[in-house]
């Protein structure tokens, strides 16, 4: 079986076709993926030559990465999560914090004031521990509209 292992001639389901036609694969040593791609192949053939979309990507903001973003921004010295241990990161526990808030109704105008005061007063209890500070005191509440 004297066929070319460059991507342009062929697809890699057709080439897997070909070796199981040839015996040099048994069905049993098929990936997963070739029988859900048998029974439904895609509508056009996925080759090097076809043009990819020109459609624009659009930005994909949740509620939760814009808070992220402004409390990053309050915050830079809490950047760095701790991916070893198996508790919460500072900011997943402000998120906590602000749902708290947001399930017992407070308006979005104070939303992230309040939050972040309460995420301050859980830090700032021992004099001598390195405190966690916001960097600005702005009062205005999350404008998403400009993250859109």
């Amino acid at each position: 079986m004297a066929q070319s292992r460059l991507e342009k001639i062929g697809t890699i389901f057709s080439r897997l076709t070909n070796l199981m036609k040839g015996g040099v694969l048994k069905q049993d040593e098929l990936p997963m993926w070739y029988s859900i791609y048998k029974a439904f192949p895609p509508k056009y053939e996925p080759r090097y030559d076809r043009p990819g979309s020109q459609a624009p990507l659009r930005n994909i903001y949740y509620t939760e990465d814009l808070i992220r973003i402004k409390f990053y921004q309050d915050f830079p010295n809490l950047t760095i999560p701790e991916l070893t241990s198996d508790n919460p990161s500072k900011c997943q526990q402000f998120l906590q914090e602000y749902q708290k808030l947001e399930k017992e109704g407070i308006p979005e105008s104070e939303l992230y004031v309040k939050a972040r005061e309460r995420f301050v007063s859980m830090y700032d209890t021992s004099p001598d521990s390195q405190k966690v500070k916001p960097t600005k005191e702005d009062k205005s509440f999350i404008d998403v509209s400009k993250f859109l």
